[in-house]
């Protein structure tokens, strides 16, 4: 898996570029980030609720860019 844009060499004008990341990954690392600074927080991802989501696309200058994003799921788990 790709796990960065900076994992890849400098495509060519026009060649398209995959960039795979594992968000529960990201997640986990972001909490651990949090934990040093605030110890009470939990470094568990299970241990919070994921109330809004959203992804986004920046990049300088006006560039004709596209987007697929793929294999992205939502699991719903009751809280008892």
């Amino acid at each position: 898996m790709v796990r960065s844009y900076r994992d890849q060499s400098r495509p060519e004008f026009g060649q398209k570029r995959t960039v795979s990341r594992e968000l529960r990954d990201m997640i986990t690392t972001a909490l651990r980030q949090a934990h040093e600074k605030q110890p009470a927080l939990s470094t568990d991802p299970d241990d919070f609720l994921l109330s809004n989501f959203s992804i986004g696309l920046e990049g300088m200058g006006h560039w004709a860019t596209e987007c697929e994003i793929s294999d992205l799921g939502l699991t719903a788990i009751s809280q008892p």
